[in-house]
């Protein structure tokens, strides 16, 4: 039986949720463990209705605890990898690579545990209906939410996602951060106004002030006020647009690939992870544009 590990952000979780979705309409045996204690916590629940405290995770999470308490030790991924592999789990992990693992696909034998974004489509081709009914956001409430959903569809209006801010860490910007680099957006922007007479772009960031550098002068509204435990509603507002520039974040890669999507002009980075053309996690009618 498979366990799908459920961790990091939104984008992260909703992906690992779709491979579930996939496996389970397979008839395969599998299950899911949520935790996660970064950017928002699990949002799964809170936004979609998923139930994140399945009877195997309370078990699981209850002897996880007992195992930190013994060991005086935080809960890492090699501390629940030590656990599982104490009591003869398996233990597949993706590591970092985003080529399609045909392994995560199949149905383990015994008791596995796998660790990873699974961000392709592939790995949920077979349920694409049931995961665009899943991923159905709450209404918005906030005036400014609404307007823009209001003006989303217009001919000339471009969601754009520019993703900085923790990317540009030391310990991300060799890895994720500089993909999308000023020459990815200067392109994309070019791209965009080559097809669409006076585009107006919306400005989705976590970094506003590298955003209005990035945009110059052009028409454009920046959504800066969806924070925090608010901050779905980018993803939610960003899924209303048929044009939108996307960063190589799967906030953005689940923006684009939800709503209209046979009605969409998507333009994406060349790959997910810097210099890696095994990442490219990106469906093939999303326009590809050059980072240099």
């Amino acid at each position: 039986m498979d366990y799908i590990l459920i961790f990091n952000g939104l984008g992260n979780q909703m992906s690992q949720y779709a491979l579930y979705l996939s496996k389970k309409a397979k008839g395969q045996k599998v299950d899911y463990l949520c935790r996660n204690t970064d950017h928002n916590g699990i949002e799964l629940e809170r936004l979609f209705g998923i139930d994140c405290r399945t009877t195997f995770a309370k078990w699981c999470m209850k002897r996880i605890r007992r195992f930190i308490i013994t060991h005086k030790t935080f809960l890492g991924l090699q501390h629940i990898r030590h656990y599982f592999l104490q009591k003869g789990y398996s233990f597949y992990d993706e590591a970092g690579k985003y080529n399609l693992h045909t392994t995560a696909l199949e149905e383990g034998k015994g008791i596995r545990f796998l660790h990873g974004g699974w961000h392709r489509q592939d790995y949920f081709s077979n349920v694409f209906d049931e995961v665009r009914k899943t991923y159905t956001f709450p209404p918005f409430t906030d005036a400014r939410n609404i307007e823009i959903a209001k003006v989303a569809k217009a001919p000339n209006a471009v969601a754009i996602h520019i993703r900085k801010g923790d990317y540009m860490s030391k310990n991300l910007i060799n890895f994720f951060g500089a993909v999308c680099s000023d020459a990815y957006y200067q392109n994309a922007l070019s791209e965009i106004e080559s097809r669409i007479a006076d585009p107006h772009f919306y400005v989705f960031s976590n970094d506003v002030a590298e955003a209005r550098r990035i945009l110059g002068n052009r028409h454009a509204t920046f959504v800066d006020w969806n924070k925090k435990k608010d901050s779905w509603q980018d993803m939610a507002l960003m899924s209303q647009f048929h044009h939108i520039i996307i960063a190589n974040s799967t906030f953005s890669w689940w923006a684009a690939w939800l709503g209209d999507a046979d009605n969409k002009h998507v333009i994406r980075p060349p790959f997910f992870v810097h210099n890696d053309p095994s990442s490219d996690i990106f469906p093939e009618t999303w326009q590809m544009v050059d980072n240099k």
